[in-house]
């Protein structure tokens, strides 16, 4: 069939989004190692499952053979993975980052000296955002070792069941080492079912097994109506795997837009309770999250100090109160005990406050007689070497919550009238993509571009390392633009204010023509990065032979670079050095794709790569495996001992260490090629601070949450995509930017939105009209009648933080729904029992 018609039987389908996720490669593809046979060798998924507390031991570590805690764990990386022997080339993508977090998590679990954790691996493949920097951690703080081997073979003590690996280490040294638990990090593969689903979905898999997309349609299989997303279009972490989940939708709203909201069922919330003359009567829940909180602090000693709060009539604690039976239970007690107050201690609020709001509206409740004690993020996690200074801490965090419910009436927000109109910030691919994303949805976009055309970085790509022609791609993308009447492009612009709230923003874009007012109800954030030029690094712009890797794709499709050799490639320039954590993640495979079109347009010509770790991720480790068979050569070189580029007279000489002999190499050089770092754009703090966003410290956006939400701003109704998130490819730009329109179409949708924010007021009786709250306010929200002297607040503007009652000389302004000396008396009644101790 065709999208909108029939398949099979039941209802007509328009639209198929193809979730299946991966399989686990067993763990006997690699026989050697010995799982299914030695009781302490276990997968990574299974060593995930005895950290859980809801696991085989509760959450504690200990060994199959046994029941004692391992004193020594080795991580066996690739398994599975870059193995074309065992039918998986490709490389997993997710292995040495989740061996990172399992190899941290234990030392958590067992103590940092009590066990010694080390990971054997070829190359590290930490490319994700932060994750860079999570190795660093790993390495220098929790002091996990790295080794850079394959491991042969593992054999087992039968007196005590240790785990003998010997290896050969990087100086050629052979070494034996005993280990309590092996466990083998098993990659990924398609799931059992993805040739059956091929077969029913009509759509074509790759030489892989996963399902087939392109670089510009990262999400459309190779049947129109059929879209994929996550570990079945190929192996990838959760960040990735949620945006394209985005992207899916986007794509299938594009067909089942012109019926939008015509078969929704609205949710019935019962009717709110009236408890305005109700004695507080409060329920507390305190989590153990697992052993997230319950390993660091005593959870139980928390129940019983908050039972004896006043006002509490019920406290409990719970495995997980996130779970749906805690849910229901909570429900349950406010309805058997007459709750009209609850407070949860779990962890953040940043995902878990919505969810608990919602438990309690369920129950009848007004959202905001709750409140949420942050006991992981701001106990457990940053005091795990004091369990007693943290659960005295935790004691204070319930008491805090407990008084300020105490206080608590309901609020009822107003909702507001959406624009239904969306402004994307940077005409680059993925801002194209966003733009047209909402466009097909049947929605208005603005698309603003700092340059005088579309299409940014990728006129300066003339070719991919994927078979699709990057000319012909951008052409066809601007010219759907062009014909689209949903889309209106503002060239050589730029965003220079911003005012109002998610639904209705008032963008002020200075054009050639001058300023202009637009009236928006999200943004999309698409303003992309830039390749750096390390001026003083290996002789760059002092000499026209040493050149960027784009102006060596630039060079290769024009014919002009030069094919004598031998040419040296350099990667890490200005990337994972300590004032640039981070990888660029691009730059390998980079390197690799204009490598192999030097190899292959002059098969004589002499390449040499020098690399510190070949990031080649996923598919792109194909693009290795064909570099070396066309005989590049591949140097690793210590980021502490970098090859070195001299001149004797006018000849280049690069001059390295031999890792294996230790021994200095010196050699002519032709051509030097650079895989430098990829950089924000130095104007983007200027932007976030239009934005009301933050970056990293790198100068990165930062996203809401890093897996959950990473589409989206913590600021309302503002999202983002591409390379202005990250360092990231095309595939993965565009499928962050056709998610950010989905993410951004779910208000531009809808006729109104309901602002998240709990307005504060103005005692006007206590007003002196001084203007400090007008000042302070980040959301331009409160302003001074000087005829009056008198502050007011706009309840739409407003984000309830609370700055106006903080600097209020008077305490004329109010923090929601608190009076000033109010929240200072409860904090100091919960403060006041702990002020003989930490």
């Amino acid at each position: 069939g065709i999208p909108g018609t029939r398949m099979g039987t039941g209802d007509a389908l328009r639209a198929v989004i193809l979730a299946a996720g991966f399989a686990e490669v067993p763990g006997d593809c690699r026989p050697e190692y010995g799982w299914g046979r030695f009781p302490n060798v276990i997968t990574a998924p299974q060593f995930e499952r005895v950290l859980s507390a809801s696991g085989p031991y509760g959450g504690e570590v200990l060994r199959a053979s046994d029941g004692t805690h391992p004193k020594k764990i080795a991580w066996l990386q690739c398994v599975g993975s870059r193995d074309p022997h065992h039918g998986r080339p490709y490389c997993s993508s997710v292995c040495c980052t989740y061996a990172t977090k399992e190899a941290i998590i234990a030392k958590e679990h067992l103590g940092r000296e009590d066990v010694d954790c080390h990971i054997f691996f070829m190359d590290m493949r930490t490319y994700g955002k932060a994750f860079e920097e999570y190795y660093n951690r790993a390495k220098n703080e929790y002091k996990v070792k790295y080794t850079r081997c394959r491991i042969g073979e593992v054999r087992e003590d039968p007196a005590t069941r240790d785990l003998i690996i010997v290896y050969e280490d990087e100086a050629g040294n052979t070494r034996t080492e005993t280990f309590d638990m092996v466990v083998l990090s098993t990659g990924l593969e398609p799931p059992q079912n993805s040739v059956e689903l091929a077969e029913t979905f009509g759509i074509e898999l790759d030489e892989m097994g996963y399902a087939k997309t392109g670089v510009f349609s990262p999400v459309d299989t190779t049947r129109k109506g059929v879209y994929v997303c996550g570990a079945l279009e190929g192996p990838k972490d959760i960040p990735d795997t949620v945006a394209q989940a985005s992207a899916a939708a986007a794509r299938a709203e594009a067909i089942i837009a012109p019926s939008r909201g015509t078969e929704t069922t609205p949710i019935e919330l019962p009717e709110e309770r009236d408890v305005t003359v109700e004695e507080p009567k409060i329920g507390v829940f305190v989590c153990h999250c697992g052993i997230n909180i319950g390993s660091v602090v005593d959870v139980p000693d928390v129940v019983e100090y908050a039972k004896k709060l006043p006002g509490v009539v019920y406290a409990e604690h719970n495995l997980y109160t996130c779970s749906q039976d805690t849910q229901d239970k909570i429900k349950e007690k406010v309805a058997e005990l007459g709750l009209n107050r609850v407070v949860v201690a779990s962890c953040t609020p940043r995902t878990h406050e919505p969810l608990f709001q919602d438990t309690i509206s369920e129950a009848a409740l007004n959202p905001h007689l709750f409140d949420l004690a942050s006991l992981r993020e701001h106990v457990s996690w940053v005091h795990q070497s004091d369990h007693a200074a943290a659960t005295r801490k935790a004691k204070r965090l319930v008491a805090m919550s407990v008084d300020k419910v105490r206080h608590s009436i309901p609020v009822h927000k107003e909702p507001s009238a959406v624009e239904p109109t969306g402004l994307v910030l940077g005409g680059g691919p993925a801002g194209i993509a966003a733009a047209l994303g909402l466009a097909e949805q049947g929605l208005r976009a603005f698309l603003v571009e700092r340059q005088d055309k579309l299409g940014g970085n990728l006129h300066r790509l003339p070719h991919l390392m994927e078979d699709e022609d990057p000319k012909e791609a951008l052409e066809q993308m601007v010219s759907r633009v062009e014909a689209s009447e949903n889309i209106e492009v503002l060239l050589s612009s730029e965003l220079v204010e911003l005012g109002g709230v998610i639904g209705n923003f008032e963008a002020t874009i200075r054009t050639p023509e001058g300023d202009q007012t637009f009236h928006v109800g999200a943004i999309i954030v698409a303003t992309g990065a830039f390749e750096l030029e390390p001026k003083g690094e290996y002789m760059f712009g002092e000499d026209d032979r040493v050149m960027t890797a784009i102006q060596a794709g630039e060079a290769i499709d024009r014919g002009d670079f030069p094919m004598d050799g031998p040419v040296a490639f350099v990667h890490c320039v200005g990337s994972r050095i300590p004032e640039r954590e981070y990888c660029s993640r691009v730059c390998c495979s980079t390197a690799l794709k204009n490598a192999i079109h030097i190899k292959e347009r002059s098969p004589d010509t002499d390449v040499i790569m020098f690399y510190r770790d070949l990031r080649t991720y996923g598919h792109r480790e194909l693009a290795y495996r064909r570099a070396r068979e066309l005989g590049i050569q591949f140097v690793r070189f210590d980021n502490e001992v970098p090859p070195v580029l001299t001149k004797d007279g006018k000849d280049l000489m690069m001059e390295w260490v031999d890792m294996i002999g230790q021994k200095r190499v010196r050699r002519k050089i032709a051509t030097v090629v650079l895989a430098a770092a990829t950089l924000p754009y130095g104007d983007s703090p200027d932007l976030g601070s239009i934005l009301k966003v933050p970056l990293t410290e790198h100068g990165f956006f930062l996203e809401a949450h890093m897996k959950i939400r990473p589409l989206d701003f913590a600021t309302d109704g503002v999202f983002l995509a591409g390379s202005c998130h990250s360092p990231k490819f095309l595939n993965e730009a565009i499928a962050q930017a056709i998610g950010a329109a989905s993410r951004a179409a779910t208000i531009l949708s809808n006729p109104t939105v309901v602002p998240e924010g709990l307005p504060s007021y103005v005692d006007s009786a206590r007003c002196t009209g001084c203007g400090t709250c007008e000042e302070n306010c980040a959301y331009a929200a409160i302003t001074v009648d000087e005829e009056k002297g008198v502050a007011s607040v706009n309840t739409v503007l407003c984000k309830g933080c609370g700055t106006c009652a903080a600097v209020c000389p008077s305490g004329a302004a109010v923090s929601p729904k608190f009076e000033k000396d109010q929240i200072i008396n409860m904090i100091e009644d919960a403060l006041l029992p702990a002020r003989g101790g930490a």
